[in-house]
């Protein structure tokens, strides 16, 4: 009886460590799923880089950064926001502080916004 208890709570570890294992995949996953929503639902904006913070992470071929931005909306005026990204090599000689790009911002809530795109006149 005992050997079935320690089975179970053998099992329920294993699944504790594969969920905490999972977190990051999860969060990034959430993220760039929110990020596509905006892309496909909301507004359309210009916006100014303010500041670019690493966060110390790594993802593919590039770093992930806090991009800080100020942009307008019609009806809340001026609003500062960030995103989080991985960013490429080449992205990173495009975005930089004073550099304008392309974004895309939810009506209810401006400060949600995500990367649209970058001006290809800025690219390589």
């Amino acid at each position: 009886m005992s050997t079935g208890v320690k089975m179970d709570a053998g099992r329920w570890l294993l699944v504790v460590v594969i969920l905490i294992a999972a977190i990051p995949f999860l969060r990034r996953l959430w993220i760039e799923g929110q990020a596509e929503w905006l892309r496909r639902t909301g507004e359309p904006a210009q916006a100014v880089v303010l500041r670019l913070e690493d966060t110390g992470e790594r993802y593919r071929e590039g770093p992930v950064l806090v991009v800080h931005v100020r942009f307008s909306t019609p009806l809340q005026g001026v609003v500062q926001s960030s995103f989080r990204r991985a960013m490429t090599p080449v992205e990173l000689q495009s975005v930089r502080p004073g550099a304008t790009v392309g974004i895309v911002y939810d009506r209810d809530r401006p400060s949600r916004i995500a990367l649209h795109e970058i001006p290809s006149s800025a690219l390589p």
